[in-house]
């Protein structure tokens, strides 16, 4: 069926087609918002559900007319979108430094105040004093697993220029708890 034909059933009403394409696309869905490890199970789904609902409502209401790459990825569009404005709208999350190698490597986690070690406190406060883009970026691609293509678009910006601007935010972070982690 084509792109236009499938629009058209779900604006006439085909509740069939609607619930086909929620059916195939929810595992696929569901493993694409995985990666955003603070989401619970139960937030993906009322996620995926809202973007079902908007994608329904964007058809009725017309402003899907034509779909050139097809209805699953509007589908897949609308929950990205989704996905990004929950994670946005959670507490801001902290990072903490778990394996330093003598600050050669480093593998950026969720921490709970309770369990920092007092390496992990001086990490989590050069991490906070590193600020802005710095963070952001460190924050996006470590804690949020997203692609460098994903934080461009996110920042408005190129994708070589995140991975040039992420390599030298880690080589800032390491280069301030060179010292302070191995004394």
């Amino acid at each position: 069926m084509s792109h236009d034909a499938t629009l058209e059933l779900i604006k006439t009403g085909n509740k069939k087609v609607l619930d086909s394409i929620y059916l195939t696309n929810r595992k696929k869905f569901f493993r694409f918002a995985n990666r955003y490890k603070m989401l619970s199970h139960e937030d993906i789904e009322e996620i995926y559900n809202d973007a079902i609902l908007v994608l329904y409502h964007n058809i009725q209401e017309g402003k899907i007319d034509h779909v050139v790459v097809g209805v699953e990825n509007y589908l897949y569009g609308i929950g990205r979108n989704l996905l990004r404005q929950k994670v946005r709208s959670l507490p801001d999350v902290n990072l903490v430094e778990i394996d330093s190698n003598e600050c050669t490597n480093f593998d950026l986690i969720l921490y709970h105040e309770e369990q920092l070690s007092s390496r992990q406190e001086i990490v989590k406060k050069e991490i906070e004093k590193i600020g802005g883009k710095c963070r952001k970026i460190l924050t996006c691609f470590y804690v949020y697993r997203m692609k460098h293509k994903e934080i461009a678009l996110e920042l408005k910006t190129t994708e070589s220029t995140i991975k040039t601007q992420k390599a030298r935010c880690l080589e800032k972070l390491r280069e301030t708890l060179k010292d302070k982690l191995l004394t």
